[in-house]
């Protein structure tokens, strides 16, 4: 008989974690469910840890015979899968353990494709959890960004997409994560939604999904525990992430416009939103918030910019420049200490 969730974990060397992230699970009030834990190529003590203490048959590891990268992991758990909806998590987290009780309720009350909180839970990257933890688990800190984005009561989000990817793109009201959403199987397989190879690959999943689902749910409360990890990509940022950056960028352009061609009805101004969130949610990961230094660095950057943007976007090039600078964006700092 086929789990109603499948929880897909792509893992690599998180052996100092990956505890606390089962445990949380394990203290699910709706169990239900199956993990996929895709090891991609770990050369660590991971999964002795999730075999001596988590002998569970709703676990499931696959071993990637090469290093396939998080997005291509999460692509073979979405392939595996066997449950009504799909779940993803990253390594280092954790879920409230009234999860996924409530992300499948509503998910059944409302007949959603996708099922999206708003807010979610952080602790310090040295936290390490207890099931005590997990009995009272309402002391964990809410994140103060995402406090704010909080509501009353759930809502369907409106089918028309010209307002819906205004409403969340161009005001931030969808953050850019998959880890805060629940997906019906059938809805990601119907449209064949895959994660691509990218800077920010979330937030493209994320864009895809907001294009496609007939009945996006948006719902009160948080079920998500993060982890503020100091060794996470996102906190290491280098010039040569920057390029990786606009690559994603590049690529993200192109698909958006292969999809504004078939729903020809989006404004520009909306095209350029979703592309300025794509950009802003990307900067933001990677501590790029504040703007002015000195001209000669700012220069420097708004040239390499340019040159990056041009054959993207012709005569729209100083609008895209525009967009990169209105989003606060500084690699001041990042240029300055790799000589450029």
């Amino acid at each position: 008989m086929s789990p109603r969730v499948s929880v897909i974990i792509p893992v690599y060397n998180d052996e100092q974690f990956i505890e606390d992230c089962l445990l949380s699970l394990k203290m699910q009030t709706f169990q239900d469910f199956e993990v996929i834990l895709i090891d991609d190529c770990s050369t660590d003590s991971t999964f002795d840890i999730v075999r001596e203490k988590f002998s569970d048959p709703r676990i499931k590891i696959i071993r990637n015979d090469v290093n396939l990268k998080t997005a291509e992991s999460r692509n073979r758990g979405i392939e595996l899968a066997r449950g009504e909806f799909i779940f993803f998590m990253d390594h280092d987290d954790m879920l409230a353990p009234t999860a996924l009780k409530n992300l499948t309720d509503y998910a059944q009350e409302f007949r959603a494709d996708v099922v999206h909180t708003s807010i979610f839970f952080t602790v310090k990257e040295e936290f390490h959890a207890t099931e005590k933890d997990f009995n009272d688990w309402e002391h964990f800190k809410i994140d103060e960004y995402a406090k704010q984005e909080d509501r009353s009561e759930p809502e369907l989000m409106t089918i028309d997409l010209n307002e819906r990817l205004n409403i969340n793109f161009a005001q931030h009201q969808t953050h850019c994560t998959i880890w805060m959403n629940l997906y019906r199987r059938e809805f990601i397989e119907k449209f064949n939604l895959r994660f691509f190879d990218l800077v920010g690959e979330d937030t493209f999943f994320l864009f895809e999904t907001l294009l496609t689902a007939e009945r996006f749910l948006s719902i009160p409360g948080g079920i998500y525990i993060w982890r503020k990890n100091s060794q996470s990509i996102s906190h290491s940022p280098s010039v040569n992430m920057m390029e990786k950056i606009f690559r994603s960028i590049d690529f993200a352009a192109r698909r958006m416009r292969s999809y504004f061609e078939i729903f020809n009805q989006i404004p520009s101004a909306t095209q350029y939103n979703c592309l300025k969130f794509f950009i802003y949610c990307h900067m933001t990961d990677y501590k790029a918030r504040e703007f002015y230094r000195n001209d000669l660095s700012f220069n420097s950057f708004d040239k390499m910019l340019e040159d990056f943007l041009n054959p993207i976007f012709g005569d729209r090039t100083l609008l895209m420049k525009t967009l990169f600078h209105n989003s606060n964006l500084n690699l001041f700092n990042l240029l300055e200490a790799d000589g450029i």
